[in-house]
């Protein structure tokens, strides 16, 4: 491992001084923990002059550095872990949360690089869908241990280290003064018109009324002019509302300038495992004007229904989310609707945790992925079909949705059947209620699992066009661990043989046992005992739970009485 280059600088409870006296220097960034204001907290980050830029829009990707630049359409997930790559090999920090990697943003829209989804939506702003550069040096200052840091990376030349070093020397607060003025040429206007809004707010109320969804988040965007420099507008920001992720990076004439409470995803490493945890919020309520007020105010949020409900969906979607790249079994809830409080607001925050997989990192968390299985075994139940449907008397086969949208849970098998029979569609991930997509208006038909089809029919759609599949519940595994199922398969097939059978118990006529057990013939045989009365027998057998009734009326017909029925809770044939 190659050795990073630490050095001290003097500890300040506020890293602004600092940052303004780099922030002239190119892609200048500083991920800001509110200190000293901020309640929470611990981490600044500050890096300048990175080696390499990626820049994504659209489906191309753009890397720029010393020699030029290059345009690619690979994933630019993985085209930003290539970058991150050479960087990687170096004595590790445990308690240092950045000494040169990758810093900037993942814009939402950069989920249609590896998500089909449409885009309805006009683009309010022309920043890059992702943003990031790979920064070879960092100043960490750790305010929970009042320490400050400077690291550079093995990478890092040493004309820039010796430039850091002289500016960070003379850092100061007169660097704080050295900026133009921030003013706003006028208030801030909303892309929405007043009656617009109200109708929309009407029309979720609607679909939210009618089961078509469970919760919108209805946003909009807010604009304004201003004159002179964003650098004491953030100031201004971060005096306001401190919070403990802030952010400010500027380049050329466009800039990120943002103060959240909400951490998205961290990870640490543990010896060889690398543990992942989110901290989602739902749920808000202003700090009161009192102390009687405040604690007031709190103790509503914590009671309240409707917050902790919203909180547990995200909770839930995180579970969902962080599960697709990290080990089974690892995904825990180590807190539930606690509460955080903040200088403005009182917030519900939960934290969802996670081991990452050995062969996922840090930025598979931020993409889905296509993973590999093999299936183990065949469950025998959940019967169904995978079929597209939609508005009643509107398609025949699916060479109609040429050109049209196709909503589904499964957006890489549609894809994938659709590219085959030479149909061209945009394919719209949708995690439930797929049936409710054409009503909504997010796509023109679906394609979803169907059992008996009534809830298709139930939203005004039928089934057209071939089987995308046949289905039933399997179980599978990761490649190689296929030893590994067969303890769970075993305890599985119990829990099916206890669904798919009964016991019989019934008193037979000794001379009738054969024709008993013709009919209750079991999995190898009945189990016949003697009664007090010689003539008469016990006999018990497992029957199929389909064959009950006409099994019981046979046997009573016979001759056989004192017939029970009794459930299996588990099983091992």
């Amino acid at each position: 491992m190659q050795p990073v280059r630490v050095r001290d600088i003097a500890y300040q409870q506020d890293s602004a001084a600092l940052f303004a006296a780099l922030r002239d220097l190119p892609e200048a960034i500083w991920l800001d923990s509110g200190k000293p204001r901020s309640l929470q907290g611990c981490f600044d980050i500050i890096s300048a002059c990175p080696d390499q830029l990626l820049e994504t829009r659209g489906a191309l990707t753009t890397v720029t550095a010393a020699d030029g630049s290059q345009s690619s359409r690979q994933d630019p997930f993985r085209l930003a872990m290539q970058l991150l790559q050479p960087m990687l090999d170096i004595e590790p920090f445990p308690d240092i949360p950045f000494v040169g990697g990758l810093l900037g943003y993942f814009g939402y829209d950069l989920g249609r690089s590896v998500v089909d989804i449409p885009s309805t939506a006009a683009k309010v702003a022309d920043l890059p869908d992702m943003r990031v550069g790979r920064y070879l040096w960092s100043l960490v200052v750790n305010h929970q241990a009042r320490r400050s840091q400077l690291f550079f990376h093995p990478l890092c030349p040493a004309s820039l280290e010796a430039d850091i070093s002289s500016r960070l020397a003379n850092a100061s607060d007169d660097n704080l003064a050295q900026s133009q003025r921030f003013k706003l040429s006028g208030p801030f206007k909303p892309t929405l018109t007043k009656d617009y809004y109200r109708q929309s707010i009407a029309t979720i109320k609607d679909y939210i009324a009618s089961g078509d969804c469970y919760q919108t988040n209805f946003t909009q965007h807010l604009s304004a002019e201003y004159q002179g420099d964003l650098w004491p507008a953030y100031l201004a920001l971060r005096e306001a509302t401190p919070a403990p992720y802030g952010a400010f990076w500027q380049w050329s004439d466009q800039a990120i300038l943002s103060v959240s409470p909400e951490r998205f995803i961290k990870t640490d490493r543990e010896n060889e495992r690398i543990s992942v945890e989110s901290k989602p919020i739902k749920g808000t309520m202003l700090r009161g004007s009192t102390i009687e007020e405040d604690q007031e105010n709190a103790i509503k949020l914590v009671n309240s229904s409707k917050d902790r409900a919203e909180n547990l969906m995200i909770v839930d979607l995180l579970r969902n989310d962080l599960g697709k790249n990290c080990e089974p079994g690892s995904i825990r809830v180590p807190k539930l609707f606690s509460l955080e409080s903040f200088p403005n607001v009182h917030h519900l925050v939960s934290t969802v945790s996670g081991v990452l997989r050995s062969d996922r990192t840090a930025l598979d968390l931020l993409r889905d992925s296509r993973s590999k299985a093999v299936a183990v075994a065949d469950l025998r139940f959940g019967e169904s079909t995978f079929r597209f449907a939609g508005p009643v008397g509107k398609f025949k086969d699916i060479q109609n949705l040429q050109g049209l949208r196709v909503a589904t849970a499964y957006p890489n098998l549609v894809s994938d059947f659709l590219a085959e029979n030479g149909v061209r569609a945009t394919v719209v991930q949708l995690d439930g209620a797929v049936e409710s997509a054409v009503k909504l208006g997010v796509a023109d038909a679906v394609a979803d699992v169907v059992s008996t089809g009534s809830t298709l029919r139930l939203a005004g759609l039928e089934i057209f066009g071939p089987e995308l599949l046949r289905s039933t519940a399997q179980l599978i595994c990761a490649p190689g661990k296929e030893q590994l199922s067969q303890t769970l398969l075993r305890r599985m097939q119990g829990v099916i043989v206890a669904r798919e059978y009964v016991i019989f118990d019934y008193d037979c006529p000794a001379n009738l046992v054969e024709q008993a057990s013709a009919i209750t013939p079991g999995i190898e045989s009945p189990t016949i005992s003697p009664l007090r009365d010689e003539s008469w027998v016990a006999v018990r057998a497992l029957v199929r739970s389909g064959d009950i009734n006409a099994k019981m009326d046979e046997l009573y017909a016979m001759g056989a009485r004192a017939i029970l029925v009794s459930a299996i809770h588990a099983a091992r044939i």
